[in-house]
């Protein structure tokens, strides 16, 4: 949808509309110039009272809108017919330097065709894998602080075929809840690949990437998986931390081995051996 053919002057009448700037599902495919002034005449039929009155200024007149729901359906809404009939579509203009010059109308209407059909700006997931650093095989769950690697293949449909979808912003995020980590993928060709360390907190976690940018479909994927605890052989024997106490324990140790020592061994002199 977004194109060059932006860059060429395009016929349009009839009314335009309004646009709420805090609707995150509206798109505004194209609006007026800055220099733009629309108003509702007052006393014109259908007028009620003042407060039914409405002025639009510059870019806030939207000529050609758009919603895509959260289910990615989309919708057009467009304030002129014409600028969609024969006569538009094949009308020209006097460029500068008196260059006769078609109007865009046949690119844009093309564009803006394929984009509400989903001919274009669609995204898919075509595979996913994750496993320990190292291994290949996803385990059948992870033990705290784990290096793990994840890897989303995205594509997108372009002129009728996938192809891979290439970008630099796609975020992952380990969840539980909350997200711990949330970090920005590598990408080559298509694929995104993020490295990190399992947190040291264990319990149900999700692999979510949330992929949401106006024109595009919004790509959404979860991969649950298991974080235990480390198992018994797995832990430290001995923490570096933890030396003064493992002193403390062996002094300890020892105390009660010598003092047993002298007490079931040590025999006092009998009175009749002291007096003589």
């Amino acid at each position: 949808l977004y194109c060059a053919v932006f860059l060429k002057k395009k016929k349009f009448s009839d009314i335009r509309l309004i646009r709420r700037e805090n609707n995150p599902l509206t798109l505004a495919i194209m609006h007026a110039p800055r220099t733009a002034y629309a108003r509702s005449l007052e006393g014109e039929a259908g007028m009620v009272n003042r407060k039914s009155h409405w002025r639009l200024i510059g870019n806030n007149a939207v000529l050609v809108g758009a919603v895509q729901a959260k289910n990615n359906a989309r919708v057009v809404f467009t304030g002129s017919l014409d600028m969609f009939s024969d006569e538009f579509i094949n009308s020209n203009y006097v460029q500068e330097g008196k260059k006769i010059v078609q109007t865009g109308n046949r690119d844009f209407v093309k564009a803006v065709t394929e984009w509400v059909f989903k001919r274009k700006g669609v995204l898919r997931v075509k595979s996913i894998r994750h496993h320990r650093s190292g291994e290949l095989v996803p385990p059948p769950d992870y033990t705290i602080m784990d290096a793990v690697e994840y890897e989303i293949e995205v594509e997108e449909l372009k002129n009728g075929a996938w192809v891979p979808y290439t970008v630099n912003d796609m975020q992952m995020e380990f969840v539980r809840i909350d997200p711990f980590i949330r970090m920005t993928m590598k990408s080559k060709a298509g694929k995104y690949k993020a490295n990190f360390k399992v947190p040291d907190v264990y319990g149900v976690y999700k692999f979510l990437v949330d992929y949401s940018r106006i024109g595009w479909t919004h790509l959404r994927n979860v991969t649950q998986v298991s974080v235990r605890p480390f198992k018994h052989h797995q832990f430290e024997r001995f923490v570096p931390s933890a030396y003064p106490y493992y002193i403390s324990a062996f002094t300890m140790m020892l105390s009660v081995f010598v003092f047993s020592f002298f007490f079931l061994y040590h025999q006092d002199v009998n009175a009749q051996k002291k007096n003589n």
